[in-house]
């Protein structure tokens, strides 16, 4: 994933493998930088609004651990 996003930083599709593999890992706030990214790059309604259940979800699960 890495490598790919080395070549080319804006892949949406690598941006959101990362992020799910690093929500899955608990590294919240790299994937929640990942998802923002691709909310940036992308205009897909379907999308954003998965990508910012995800976020709420992110943002809330970080709040309970702090």
């Amino acid at each position: 994933v890495n490598h790919m996003l080395a070549i080319n930083p804006e892949m949406q599709s690598e941006l959101l493998r990362r992020a799910s593999l690093l929500a899955a890992l608990g590294h919240a706030n790299a994937a929640i930088a990942d998802y923002e990214k691709v909310l940036e790059l992308n205009d897909d309604m379907n999308l954003q609004q998965e990508i910012r259940d995800r976020l709420r979800e992110l943002q809330s699960k970080s709040e309970h651990l702090h």
